[in-house]
């Protein structure tokens, strides 16, 4: 799990900084926002090896995570919210999740093919990232003075 909120956590900021660079993004949002990702991908893996008592707890889960998860993508648009954060951090720890965990599964083509699923999801987002960010993404100079701007020095 440390694994699924420091890899999400580095693609929410790297997502973040490459959609707006003009603007400071703070905080362990995207890594919080992986393990909940995460969390469904996991509860998707294990989804036969639930007993059948438990059932109903595992769905109620699964109602919790998708609200979590809509609950979270509404409030990410709001002011001084970073979005590319959360979404990226929930996307990255879904796809963690799928390489990490897939060693769940009980049929080895569902392991193999979840792993492969997962290690392909990981290399498409953060090269994806990376490639925007190196590319297309223009450095704001105001973002570079900025310490000189908030200590009042000109």
């Amino acid at each position: 799990w440390l694994a699924v909120y420091v890899g999400s956590g580095a693609y929410g900021a790297l997502v973040g900084c490459a959609s707006m660079p003009a603007r400071l993004s703070v905080g362990s949002s995207g890594a919080l926002c992986g393990l909940i990702g995460a969390w469904f991908s996991f509860t998707l893996v294990t989804w036969n090896q639930t007993l059948p008592q438990d059932v109903g707890e595992r769905n109620e889960q699964v109602g919790a995570i998708c609200f979590c998860v809509v609950i979270i993508v509404a409030m990410s648009f709001l002011p001084w919210m970073d979005y590319a954060a959360h979404i990226g951090g929930l996307l990255a720890g879904a796809a963690w999740a799928m390489v990490l965990f897939g060693g769940r599964l009980q049929h080895k083509g569902y392991r193999v093919a979840t792993r492969v699923a997962g290690v392909f999801l990981l290399v498409s987002l953060y090269g994806g990232a990376l490639l925007w960010f190196l590319v297309f993404t223009e450095v704001d100079e105001r973002m570079l003075h900025i310490h000189d701007q908030c200590s009042g020095v000109s």
